[in-house]
This record gives C-alpha cells, sequence and structure tokens, in this order.
C-alpha cells in the first residue's frame, strides 16, 4: 500500500512539474516545435517514437516525448541537446531511466554515444505517465549555456538494446528559438 500511495505521490509531482512547464507561461513566451517521428520504425516494438514536443521558454528548456500507445513507453531515453549551430554535433545529453535511474543531471558531449562530465543538475529531474504514456524533462537555460536556439534528438531504448530514435539517428529537430 506505501508503494501504491508513494507512486500516486510522485505521479502527482511529475504532473504537476509538467503543468508548469508548459501551462504557466504565456503561450507567446515560448517558441514550441513538435517533432513527427516515423511510427513503427522502433527496433524491439517498444518504445516506438510517435512525438516530441519541445518548448523554448526564456528560462528552461521543456522536452516531452510521446510514444505510439500500443508500444508503450520504453524503459530509458536519452535526450541530445545542440546548442551551437557551429559544432554539428550534440554539447549536451541526458540520461534517464523510468525507474531505475529518473535524469538528475545534465552532461557535456561532443558526439552521440558519447557520456562526459556533468555540467549541471535537474532541480526537478524527469517525469513520466504511464497512462498519458508520455515522458518529460525540463531543463534550466542555465544548464545549456543560454544559447539562443537549440534542437533537440531523442533516443529511447530497453535493457535489451536501442528502440528508436526521433528523428532518425543523427539527426536533430529543426531549430528551436528561445521565446
Amino acid at each position: 500500500m506505501r508503494t501504491i500511495v508513494r507512486t500516486a505521490t510522485a505521479t502527482l509531482v511529475a504532473a504537476t512539474t509538467l503543468a508548469a512547464a508548459w501551462g504557466a507561461q504565456a503561450p507567446a513566451s515560448a517558441e514550441t516545435r513538435v517533432l513527427h517521428d516515423k511510427v513503427g520504425d522502433s527496433r524491439t516494438g517498444s518504445g516506438d517514437i510517435r512525438a516530441v514536443r519541445i518548448g523554448h521558454w526564456p528560462r528552461k528548456l521543456a522536452v516531452r516525448v510521446l510514444p505510439v500507445r500500443r508500444s508503450g513507453l520504453a524503459h530509458f531515453y536519452d535526450i541530445w541537446i545542440d546548442t551551437d549551430p557551429h559544432n554539428p554535433g550534440p554539447e549536451r545529453v541526458i540520461p534517464a531511466g523510468l525507474e531505475v535511474s529518473p535524469a538528475t543531471r545534465v552532461l557535456r558531449t561532443d558526439r552521440f554515444g558519447q557520456f562526459g562530465r556533468p555540467v549541471c543538475r535537474l532541480p526537478h529531474g524527469s517525469g513520466y505517465d504511464t497512462s498519458a504514456q508520455e515522458f518529460w524533462v525540463v531543463v534550466p537555460r542555465a544548464c545549456l549555456g543560454r544559447p539562443a536556439r537549440v534542437r533537440v534528438s531523442v533516443h529511447s531504448s530497453e535493457e535489451f538494446g536501442p528502440s528508436d530514435w526521433a528523428p532518425r539517428f543523427p539527426r536533430f529537430s529543426p531549430w528551436v528559438a528561445r521565446g
């Protein structure tokens, strides 16, 4: 019973954090993009990403991952963030596991597949909602170096291997300017 209460409380806190990230700002104060991914391209059948919603506010970046309902959430997500238009690869990565290791840090990187030293801690970490089928992370812009624009690539995986990339590897979403 205690586990159910803790899980329900954690889900409520995570949902409140996401609502604050997406709803507390006026719509004109952020640029948002929705990146649609090809359905059915998951290698494992689970964690197939259908869309990624990116919101770039003056003080934070919010990334919401929406899987195909029948495939469900993946066990792990890596959020790769490109902050420098002059450097073709990612500069930051946020590794996250749903239940095992929620996102707590933003790491420095200079290429896909590499996890470098921590840049900063995420005050709210990451969250997920199994009933709504979504995973999200909210990143303070200070963790990103305050770029004018960013682009994102999301990788989902399972314990037994990679699942899906949105967009496909090694690409990023279109640039999203700071609101």
